[in-house]
């Protein structure tokens, strides 16, 4: 038996319209967390730590805190008084920690110091631990917590083509 060219252009564009299909439904296990891809920590922007910090003081110049923190990650240039010192810090591809330092400049003299990460000994910083402390505690209960994963386990809703298929009564 043999098929001619209409048959077999038939075969192929039915071959091809199943595997696009079949493409879009999500009917594959998920592999366990054993098997995932590794995914690096990423460490982005300056890293500014209590220590350096702590090594600032009022009326140091721009070259003293340059010296002590590095070099800005961003300089506004319509206001050259202020430099920002931003890093972000991702393990296994999720963020993880994000701060943000702000050094304000009067008169080519460091006249302030802003943001998340606060000199040590100051009644910030133990605000700041504080409530990093409270913020990690909310997220360990919230992963314990058995009602999480009861509603992550739930059945998967259905993708984009099978509800297609289930409105066209498929």
């Amino acid at each position: 038996m043999q098929f001619d060219r209409r048959s077999k252009l038939g075969v192929t564009v039915s071959v091809a319209v199943l595997v696009v299909f079949c493409g879009g439904c999500k009917q594959a296990p998920e592999l366990p967390a054993i098997i995932s891809p590794y995914k690096i920590d990423i460490q982005q922007g300056n890293v500014i730590t209590q220590e350096m910090l702590s090594k600032l003081k009022a009326g140091m110049t721009p070259a003293q805190v340059k010296f002590v923190l590095g070099s800005p990650l961003v300089v506004d240039p319509f206001r050259a008084n202020r430099w920002d010192y931003v890093s972000t810090f991702q393990s296994q591809g999720k963020a993880v920690e994000r701060r943000r330092v702000t050094i304000i400049f009067a008169d080519e003299k460091l006249a302030s110091i802003e943001g998340d990460v606060f000199v040590a000994g100051s009644d910030k910083a133990a605000q700041a631990t504080q409530k990093q402390a409270a913020e990690n505690a909310a997220a360990d209960a919230k992963k314990a917590d058995p009602a999480n994963k009861e509603a992550a386990n739930e059945a998967p809703q259905p993708g984009f083509f099978s509800r297609m298929l289930n409105k066209l009564g498929f």
